[in-house]
């Protein structure tokens, strides 16, 4: 996620919840990292240049005066196949490492995995709203289906052939 290049700066640090400044023009809910680990976290109020964030992993460490960068877009997180069977936090974050009181901070989001996508349409079909256009391979007995979304339609103009993918 590409953040702002104004970066302001820490003023209060109260457990989780962090006073910002020097942001700029800002957002409610707008995704943020704060600190030297640049801790991951949302803005919750604003008032003029003055911000209050809370931040999702522990703020030990984390003093007045330190960055801090605003993304100008939402907090989100990448969901797609290969996902199923894990455990994940509320960040996307695996947590096989969950007996861990403290993990190492930052954010780092594990990257969806490579799988085979085969299409079901070829160039010129015409799809309607619920049409499967491909499947998604994640497991040896499980397919994810892509689905024409609802209120779209129309002719096919291009059609990426078989192969692996990634969602980038």
């Amino acid at each position: 996620m590409e953040l702002n290049t104004q970066t302001g700066r820490v003023t209060r640090v109260n457990g989780p919840v962090v006073n910002l400044s020097g942001l700029g023009a800002t957002v409610a809910f707008e995704y943020v990292e704060v600190g030297d680990q640049r801790l991951p976290g949302e803005i919750i109020s604003i008032d003029h240049d003055r911000v209050v964030a809370q931040l999702y992993e522990y703020t030990g460490g984390l003093s007045v005066g330190q960055p801090a960068w605003a993304s100008g877009r939402p907090l989100t997180v990448e969901l797609g196949p290969g996902l199923l069977g894990g455990i994940y936090d509320g960040l996307l974050r695996p947590l096989e490492d969950a007996y861990e009181f403290l993990p190492p901070r930052g954010l780092t989001r594990p990257p969806v995995s490579n799988h085979r996508v085969e299409p079901t349409v070829v160039t010129g079909a015409v799809v309607a709203p619920g049409d499967v256009i491909a499947s998604i391979r994640t497991t040896d007995n499980f397919d994810h289906l892509v689905l024409v979304p609802s209120g779209v339609s129309g002719q096919v103009e291009q059609i990426a052939p078989a192969g692996n993918y990634d969602s980038t």
